[in-house]
């Protein structure tokens, strides 16, 4: 949905501010006015403003070297605007599809001390992940929900279900996550690592974000998929979480990309549900 408005609130939080710049679109809702990144949101997305400018304040005084935040320079709850550095660096995205090598160091290592704030270990408990694809299936089955494949989408959760057995009460690492953790929403300027976007404050499994950017860095570039992992893995550096949950994890959000992937899927959505088939099919973990 378009957002006409934008431009005319982000000029006017910079007048309430005494700045006179004028911003420059950059699209998905960013515009810049000199050394300021502007982020706005719809007016009908108040809470998610108000819930994301709080999250980047707090996780950017909390991480303060190497894996850092942007601060918050100021946010207008009026005009649902908020004001951080521009940061004068490339995103992880554009460098991994670029060709730079050293990206799934740079993502883990940021995740590491992102999760390093809150993270605890715990037993596992695979109740949630069993009653969550029980309601997928259910959605799918009665058509509330649409699922590609669905006959084979049900048999593979049943698959799944049955696993959970193997990783009950393994060790497992919590952590309050990003839940959006896309090689796009990290940022490497002045030789540190920029995470962006935060809203999530809840807990959950720490290994969600771990497959995300594994998702990411295998997607674009399947061709590096055999170095990209390992290099994740081992800059992340989970040495706490059983093998049996990382498997029963990493299946269960692979049927999260298969049934949130469209019949019509773009190009990118088809890469990604490429690496989840593979990875749901697999005998060892690759998060």
């Amino acid at each position: 949905m378009s957002d006409t408005s934008a431009p005319a609130r982000v000029i006017s939080a910079l007048a309430a501010q005494g700045i006179d710049a004028t911003p420059f679109p950059m699209g998905k809702g960013l515009f810049r006015a000199g050394d300021l990144l502007l982020k706005t949101w719809r007016p009908d997305q108040a809470d998610k403003a108000m819930a994301q400018a709080q999250r980047q304040a707090e996780v950017a005084q909390a991480l303060t070297t190497g894996a850092r935040a942007p601060r918050v320079l100021f946010f207008d709850a009026q005009r649902l605007v908020l004001a951080m550095p521009y940061l004068t660096g490339a995103d992880l995205s554009a460098r991994w599809r670029a060709g730079h090598h050293d990206v799934p160091e740079h993502a883990g290592a940021w995740l590491r001390a992102f999760h390093a704030l809150t993270a605890r270990d715990a037993p596992f408990w695979p109740k949630g992940q069993v009653n969550w694809l029980n309601r997928l299936v259910d959605a799918g089955q009665s058509g509330t929900r649409e699922i590609v494949e669905f006959d084979r989408f049900r048999a593979a959760a049943m698959q799944v279900q049955a696993r959970a057995k193997h990783a009950r009460g393994k060790p497992c690492r919590k952590a309050v996550t990003h839940r959006d953790m896309t090689l796009s929403n990290l940022i490497r300027a002045d030789g540190q690592t920029w995470g962006i976007d935060f809203e999530n404050p809840k807990p959950d499994d720490a290994l969600r974000d771990v497959f995300t950017l594994a998702l990411d860095l295998a997607a674009m570039a399947p061709e590096r998929t055999q170095s990209a992992l390992p290099a994740l893995r081992r800059a992340y550096g989970d040495t706490v979480t059983a093998p049996e949950v990382r498997l029963f994890l990493q299946q269960c959000f692979c049927l999260w990309v298969w049934a949130n992937t469209p019949a019509q899927p773009s190009a990118r959505q088809a890469a990604r549900l490429d690496c989840a088939e593979a990875w749901l099919a697999a005998q060892e973990p690759v998060i």
